[in-house]
């Protein structure tokens, strides 16, 4: 998810990364550790929960989640070509500043950007973990069979011009899917986010 110099996300440019082969590493992706050197107690203790929460509800572990120096990013999901996995990237300035985090978090709720949930930092963990569940550059079977239904369910949310998403949601079917496992994971669950986490459960994404 990209942002602005204001802190606020705008863009879904920069969320997504498709990378050749088995998963290199994307340009523009610096400084590479481990979750553990967020030193911000808040944000380290927030992603864990979130990883946590993900793994119980879908299946990624604490592998595919890993803290660098990005470009105008708080977060990307880098997407294997030819695995079908992938890996998230967290940024590290961004997560090593929980207050600033969070209040450009709650601005997007407040515009009714992003779909509001009460765990801001792990909405943004959460959003692109899902992004590594499924996008549609998966090219896997299982992973274009549950396109078709994501697909569906992105057209009937687009014609209902429900909100229930967020404003973000709407702004193609991966931000649709990842917006809906936020809240399906971390928020009032309603028939689109419940649909999408059927979804992905049957396919076992």
């Amino acid at each position: 998810m990209g942002k602005s110099s204001g802190g606020i996300r705008n863009s879904s440019r920069n969320d997504i990364v498709k990378v050749k082969g088995d998963g290199g590493t994307p340009s523009g992706v610096k400084n590479i550790g481990s979750i553990r050197d967020i030193v911000d107690k808040v944000s380290n203790r927030e992603v864990k929960r979130a990883i946590s929460k993900y793994h119980s509800r879908v299946g990624l572990n604490t592998r595919e989640v890993k803290i660098a120096d990005l470009k105008n990013a708080y977060g990307i999901a880098a997407i294997s070509s030819s695995s079908n996995s992938g890996t998230v990237y967290l940024d590290r300035k961004s997560f090593n500043n929980s207050k600033t985090l969070i209040k450009a978090k709650k601005a997007e709720y407040k515009r009714g950007r992003k779909v509001e949930t009460n765990k801001a930092i792990q909405h943004t963990t959460v959003h692109e973990l899902a992004h590594v569940t499924w996008t549609n550059h998966h090219s896997g079977t299982k992973h274009k069979q549950a396109g078709k239904e994501i697909s569906k369910l992105y057209r009937e949310y687009k014609r209902s011009k429900s909100n229930s998403l967020g404003e973000y949601a709407s702004t193609n079917v991966n931000e649709f899917y990842a917006e809906g496992m936020s809240k399906a994971i971390l928020g009032k669950k309603d028939k689109y986010s419940s649909k999408l986490l059927s979804i992905t459960k049957k396919y076992k994404l």
